[in-house]
């Protein structure tokens, strides 16, 4: 017998089989594959997104621009003054370290485009130049006694001259023309115009200003444009001799400077602004009338929108000086009745 012959065989070599051949051909397991790839490459990126956005939340802020129409200095001593127009200009210069700064030019920027009815052509080169961009907010006050002409709302220039009435005043649909046309994201006028409870104008006891501006407002259908009026129909707004200022305009500046931040946040939203500076100002008007008088700001939109629904932000206050936490509550308490104004009803979310 040979020697090949008597030799036993050996185990035999085990077959390894490779799980690739079979991912590689079977559609199915290799589309599970590529779907949980994708799936977990979504995921991260979402998760990067989010951490930037709570890291770095100025990045996402629009810049902010505000415009202050001044030069309603009535010149005849027949037409009742705007009183502390020049604190109420001086009032937003707490703002500037919030707002958006040209080279050259600080904020805000202030046009006499009221002085006269010609004056207003300076306004809509103003609004023209402006390097607002598509999610930019453009804020735009202005104060001047406002009237009634031919059924339309107009504002009385500083050059108003009650032998000539029809000659000094400037009608709404001019100041509005401007914001239209700017393609800013959020463009709102901020108008303190209804100091006078009469119309001298129309020779009316009841000043149908609130009423027509509303609808000139709408005749717009601008949805990007809202217009914060400082009272309703059959209101006047009331002025603060101890505080020099308005009302309406010192609870505007003081609620963009953070006061009207109801979630705290560190950006002051439209809708926001609109519950504290309606709240406070009514407040203000029941206290020193024992009750008769109202005044409750109004909110307009191009489009008949509301405000609640996704309301826009108008600022950021993180650059803005915080207030000074080191007081005590009975500080606080102290502090506020030595103020020349009425205790300041703190902002409040809707939801709470």
């Amino acid at each position: 017998m040979s020697s090949s012959a008597s030799q036993a065989p050996g185990p035999a070599t085990p077959i390894r089989r490779s799980w690739r051949p079979l991912l590689l051909t079977d559609p199915r397991r290799r589309f599970r594959r590529y779907f949980r790839r994708a799936a977990v490459g979504l995921l991260a990126i979402g998760l990067l997104a989010g951490l930037l956005y709570v890291l770095f939340p100025p990045l996402f802020h629009p810049h902010t621009h505000v415009v202050l129409l001044t030069g309603a200095d009535y010149l005849s001593p027949a037409v009742p003054a705007v009183e502390f127009a020049a604190e109420e200009v001086a009032g937003f210069e707490a703002l500037r370290p919030a707002l958006y700064a040209l080279e050259g030019e600080p904020p805000p920027l202030v046009v006499p485009a009221l002085s006269r009815p010609e004056a207003l052509s300076a306004w809509s080169e103003a609004c023209r130049r402006l390097p607002v961009g598509v999610r930019d907010t453009l804020l735009v006050y202005a104060a001047a006694h406002g009237v009634c002409g031919d059924g339309l709302p107009q504002l009385m220039c500083g050059s108003y001259d009650p032998a000539q009435p029809a000659a000094g005043v400037c009608s709404v649909s001019e100041l509005l023309q401007p914001l239209v046309a700017s393609g800013t994201g959020v463009k709102v006028l901020i108008l303190d115009a209804s100091r006078l409870g009469t119309d001298p104008l129309a020779g009316s006891v009841v000043n149908e200003f609130p009423e027509l501006l509303q609808r000139e407002v709408l005749k717009t259908r601008d949805p990007r444009l809202w217009v914060l009026s400082a009272a309703a129909p059959l209101q006047r707004s009331h002025v603060s001799t101890a505080l020099q200022r308005s009302t309406f305009g010192y609870l505007v500046t003081i609620g963009l400077s953070g006061a009207a931040d109801a979630n705290q946040d560190e950006t002051v939203d439209l809708a926001e602004l609109h519950r504290f500076v309606s709240a406070n100002a009514d407040a203000w008007a029941r206290e020193h009338s024992d009750g008769q008088a109202r005044q409750t700001p109004v909110l307009l939109n191009g489009a008949g929108r509301s405000v609640d629904n996704e309301p826009p932000v108008l600022i950021s206050t993180s650059a803005l000086p915080k207030p000074d936490a080191s007081l005590s509550a009975s500080e606080l308490r102290e502090s506020n009745r030595s103020q020349p104004f009425i205790r300041i009803q703190p902002a409040v979310s809707p939801d709470s």
